[in-house]
């Protein structure tokens, strides 16, 4: 009893100090309410102090609880501070919006542009980054490695939930669900040349995405940030980068390759290091 308590007083310890007090403490009071299933409401309306406006939680055994928690509780998204200044965003695979919406806070210059294939997310999406109008784009379609139309896979993947839908490539006769495009038509489709931060969570699909073509986009991104989904992604991952030389570090399930550039020994005759990073760190803590 006395090791319960004790881990409650530290959670709420943990919200009010990360989301601020009145947040902190609605937060405190719908988790624990949600855990024991007390809450009749879909969503919740929650503004961390880390955000400009506030966003919609659903609840009820929904996903977004453990997005939310990892976003503004954890900060597992905390790299975003060591990028420096940021204008430009693609955010694939981006939920109901909560990553887009802390950059979009956090940096005022900056545009984002969120894919996300589920229907039901993406309208939680684009109602979440709404209020900060042009400044960000919600796309309903997925990244693929070619443009394609693409199959939604629901409930096979991960726990099941809203935070683990698929894609694959739609089959003879399956009039598909959504768009695919690979990463230079986005990147083209909305006049951007260079991309401060490209962010990649989108359920195994990234191991295509790295196997077929990547050297073609690659040279366009300055910062990359992926949760790799078993090992054949992050083998897929490691080669396609393998001619680049960035700095390596991980942030909760992200992993990071900052200053991602060419290695200066390509095309000169030498060979290049299949995993050529730099120091290998870890940012941001828990407790």
């Amino acid at each position: 009893m006395k090791l319960a308590t004790f881990g409650r007083v530290k959670f709420l310890s943990r919200v009010l100090r990360r989301l601020g007090f009145r947040a902190g403490l609605k937060w405190y009071c719908v988790y624990q309410a949600n855990r024991h299933r007390l809450l009749r409401r879909p969503f919740v309306t929650m503004r961390p102090r880390a955000l400009r406006f506030p966003i919609e939680v659903r609840i009820q055994g929904s996903s977004d609880v453990n997005v939310f928690q990892q976003i503004f509780v954890l900060k597992e998204a905390c790299y975003i501070d060591r990028l420096g200044p940021v204008e430009s965003v693609i955010d694939l695979g981006a939920n109901v919006g909560y990553l887009s919406a802390l950059i979009l806070s956090r940096f005022p210059r900056a545009r984002v542009i969120a894919v996300e294939p589920d229907p039901v997310n993406a309208r939680f999406c684009r109602r979440n980054l709404a209020p900060y109008g042009s400044r960000a784009s919600v796309i309903e379609g997925a990244a693929w490695w070619s443009n394609s139309r693409l199959t939604l896979v629901r409930g096979q993947f991960g726990d099941g939930r809203e935070w683990a839908t698929q894609v694959r490539e739609a089959g003879p006769g399956e009039a598909g669900d959504v768009e695919g495009w690979d990463i230079e038509t986005i990147l083209d489709g909305f006049g951007m040349e260079k991309v401060d931060l490209l962010k990649i969570d989108i359920e195994g699909s990234e191991r295509d995405l790295f196997e077929r073509g990547a050297g073609e986009w690659l040279d366009r991104i300055r910062n990359l940030s992926i949760e790799l989904h078993g090992t054949a992604c992050e083998v897929a991952y490691r080669r396609a980068l393998s001619s680049f030389e960035y700095e390596s570090l991980s942030c909760g399930e992200y992993e990071l390759a900052m200053g991602l550039h060419r290695n200066r020994l390509q095309g000169e005759g030498e060979g290049v290091a299949s995993f050529s990073t730099q120091d290998r760190g870890e940012v941001g803590a828990r407790q």
